[in-house]
């Protein structure tokens, strides 16, 4: 399978951009507010509803997860690689994000799509002194690949880092690709928007 490049993660964000200002249509689920966006990011809406595959994920300690247990829970799934700056400076945000959030009924699930996998990822979140955030690993590409990749997978990473926020019934919502604050009060709303939809 191929690794994704920095060049699809550059095209990948010009073509969501392109895809966000295209759209106009009206929203058919209510709750997200499709207006949501930072200095760098805008949430975009995806329609129609799917409902997600059963998913195996690998957690960075080597156990794994089962999608079905995230289930009756709004989840939001962000990828992530070590290469990336952005998510280097978004990592101890997503983490601070899951510390507090209970408070609005969201789980924070990160996935690293690092090629070297748990070697590559242990040494960089303690470098980042990042311990607390549920981390998954996906090097093969197997939840989330560019477009244009090898396989169907489901999610598509339009950029890095990228977001996607699923619902309690296993439906994506929608995606924010980019840095985001997620401590920031207005994120904050927005998600607790979400959750309680």
């Amino acid at each position: 399978m191929n690794p994704m490049s920095r060049r699809a993660v550059v095209s990948g964000a010009l073509a969501a951009l392109g895809a966000s200002a295209a759209k106009s249509e009206a929203p058919q689920n209510a709750g997200c507010d499709e207006g949501f966006r930072t200095p760098s990011s805008q949430f975009v809406r995806l329609e129609p509803s799917r409902t997600l595959p059963e998913l195996a994920l690998q957690r960075l300690d080597g156990r794994s997860e089962r999608f079905v247990d995230f289930r009756s829970r709004v989840v939001l799934f962000s990828f992530w690689a070590t290469w990336c700056p952005p998510c280097r400076r978004e990592l101890p945000k997503l983490e601070r994000l899951h510390l507090m959030a209970r408070d609005i009924s969201v789980e924070v699930v990160a996935i690293s799509i690092d090629r070297g996998g748990r070697k590559a990822v242990e040494p960089y979140l303690r470098e980042l002194k990042v311990s607390k955030l549920p981390t998954f690993l996906d090097p093969e590409g197997v939840l989330a690949q560019a477009p244009g990749g090898t396989v169907v997978t489901p999610f598509i990473l339009w950029g890095l880092p990228i977001s996607f926020l699923v619902n309690r019934l296993a439906n994506p919502v929608g995606y924010i690709a980019g840095e985001v604050d997620w401590t920031s009060s207005e994120t904050l709303a927005f998600l607790a928007s979400c959750a309680n939809a």
